[in-house]
């Protein structure tokens, strides 16, 4: 017989946390931070050696939108902080579509 066990967690802010290995021994909201925040600094880091590997070269690496500066002073330093590049990009997509550029 399966047996389940539902956990309702409350909404949490995301934030990082300072304490990393602290946080960790812990189950609580500063756990799912620290988890969700390095966990993702690890992926977005990893993919990016993996793509610059397969292609031979680095590439400009940009922080965008608005949780990039929860990271930037955790993640490489190759990367740059531009959060406002997607409405750049989409106001240029719009002019494009008007046919104004």
């Amino acid at each position: 017989k399966n047996s389940w066990i539902i956990v309702l967690l409350a909404p949490i802010l995301i934030e990082l946390s300072s304490k990393l290995l602290i946080v960790w021994i812990s189950f609580s909201a500063d756990s799912i931070n620290s988890g969700l925040i390095y966990g993702t600094i690890s992926m977005v880091e990893g993919l990016c050696k993996k793509i610059e590997a397969e292609f031979g070269y680095k590439f400009k690496r940009v922080l965008t939108g608005g949780y990039g500066s929860l990271v930037e002073n955790h993640i490489d330093k190759d990367f740059v902080k531009d959060p406002t590049l997607i409405f750049e990009g989409l106001y240029q997509i719009y002019l494009k579509n008007e046919g104004n550029l």
